[in-house]
């Protein structure tokens, strides 16, 4: 399977830039940006951040073999293999998951 990685240097959001953008973009493409000017979160609520001071990315999957109603599983293996990755180099106590895919260390997203 072939991954693509696409970078842009400002964009509102990652996710928003794929729901316009993403139709004709392969299956695993993650886009990434330096600069989030209107992050989407949960319920409507937005974020902005500081210029290449976060991991601002979002991946395009259309997993074809997994029915909808359990897609959460992918964010489920995602969230726990970051925060399982991050144990390895930092003390587990620190590392916290806020379901349903935000990563925290010492409180700090």
């Amino acid at each position: 399977m072939k991954h693509n990685i696409l970078h842009l240097d400002s964009v509102t959001s990652t996710n928003s830039w794929l729901a316009v953008e993403g139709r004709d973009i392969p299956h695993a493409t993650v886009v990434t940006t330096r600069e989030q000017t209107a992050g989407r979160g949960q319920r409507g609520n937005s974020w902005e951040s500081q210029p290449g001071a976060n991991l601002t990315f979002s991946m395009l999957l259309r997993p074809e073999s997994i029915a909808a109603h359990s897609q959460f599983t992918i964010s489920e293996a995602v969230a726990l293999g970051i925060a399982d990755a991050l144990r390895h180099y930092l003390p587990p106590d620190r590392v916290k998951i806020k379901w349903s895919n935000d990563i925290y260390v010492d409180n700090r997203k």
